[in-house]
């Protein structure tokens, strides 16, 4: 999970830990793939959705990342994003399609620079089709991998506590679970990675998990809008513009509760919008369900403070989430049999696609239906196995 501003207020703070390779050899690492993978530099081309396909030098990239893990001795575990809900929070894929016809104006007046710095804001290095074909190129390799039921980072959470991993590598929002170190990043150059210790956090700080959780909240997610009265002058520096910093959220929280600032807001609707994002968003961080070791079964995640009783899963969560899927339909997702897309158009009674076209042609949408054909038969294929209960 995406906290705004989170990784760049523990670097500007000095709460980025750096530690060398050689202390990772021999040690099994949870890996958040979608953040792997966009965290190699290379695999980033402007220009790969307008030449209308994935650049085969990507193999070669995400390869050599793999032989530098061999070679430090890490073995990674690779967890993909399984079905999820519906993103709330727009600062995480706004103004695309804009974008994306200034960098065709840009590249129409041959000013290629430009429009290659567009077209890199409009276009991603990691979206689904590319992210599922790269789960069977390291299931090709050997490495082990799985796909989570629902979020990465509650899976990944439930493996750090049963011991299958030590340490897991992923966003800093990753924390929010309870997870007590990840590792933000490895330079194979220098031989170092940089990651972050929870309980230094909180200590530094001066919160309990509860208060840490509720200020990643405010911040913003992606299920969950940032507070909207974080850039007002009172939590800032006197020469400081009124903007937003993660500082303001430590500040506000350490002051009252979460819920107690939702009595701010000046209209019911705004704030029975707010207050369902966050809801939201502590739901699945404490109760997202994963797959659980002992018994191989899909049930929520049960994540609780250490002594604390475990949190109630609200009765509306398939609201959130959709109704449970057969054991079998989540075994086919978990060895990649099936893609995640499939069960959460299932789950949430939508196909949602994130991607654009660069270019809308008759030929574009000609094809668009053809696959809307093939979707409705491969979700019928599904639905026809699914138990009601």
């Amino acid at each position: 999970m995406r906290v705004r501003h989170l990784q760049n207020h523990l670097s500007e703070q000095g709460l980025l830990k750096i530690g060398q390779l050689s202390e990772l050899r021999g040690v099994i690492v949870g890996v958040d793939a979608f953040f792997w993978l966009r965290s190699i530099h290379a695999l980033k081309d402007a220009f790969v959705d307008v030449l209308g396909g994935t650049a085969p030098c990507i193999f070669d990239f995400v390869d050599k990342e793999l032989d530098a893990l061999r070679h430090h001795g890490i073995t990674p575990l690779f967890v993909f994003q399984g079905v999820a809900p519906g993103s709330r929070q727009s600062m995480f894929h706004k103004g695309q399609n804009h974008q994306t016809n200034i960098a065709w104006k840009y590249l129409a007046a041959n000013e290629k620079a430009a429009a290659k710095k567009s077209f890199a804001v409009s276009s991603s290095r990691t979206n689904d089709d590319f992210v599922y074909s790269r789960f069977h190129h390291l299931k090709h390799r050997g490495y082990d991998c799985l796909q989570a039921p629902y979020l990465t980072g509650a899976q990944l959470a439930h493996f750090a506590e049963q011991g299958l991993v030590q340490t897991v590598f992923g966003p800093p929002g990753l924390l929010m679970y309870g997870i007590q170190s990840v590792i933000i990043n490895w330079k194979f150059q220098t031989e170092s990675f940089d990651w972050a210790d929870l309980q230094s956090i909180l200590e530094a700080w001066q919160l309990n998990w509860d208060g840490f959780v509720d200020a990643c909240m405010l911040a913003g997610t992606e299920y969950c809008m940032t507070y909207p009265y974080l850039n007002v002058r009172q939590y800032q520096q006197p020469t400081q513009q009124p903007r937003f910093n993660f500082d303001c959220a430590i500040c506000v929280i350490k002051q009252a509760p979460l819920m107690s600032w939702m009595q701010a807001f000046p209209e019911e609707e705004m704030k029975r919008a707010y207050v369902s994002g966050y809801c939201t968003c502590k739901v699945l961080i404490q109760s997202c369900p994963v797959m659980h070791l002992q018994d191989h079964g899909v049930r929520p995640l049960d994540a609780r403070r250490s002594g604390a009783s475990l949190p109630q899963v609200p009765i509306d969560f398939p609201s959130i989430i959709g109704q449970q899927f057969p054991a079998s339909l989540y075994y086919l997702m978990l060895h990649g049999i099936l893609s995640h897309k499939l069960p959460g158009a299932l789950a949430k009674a939508e196909w949602t696609d994130k991607s654009s076209p660069m270019v809308d042609t008759q030929e574009y949408r000609s094809l668009l239906q053809d696959l809307s054909d093939y979707r409705e038969k491969a979700l019928g294929l599904v639905a026809v196995y699914l138990q009601t209960e």
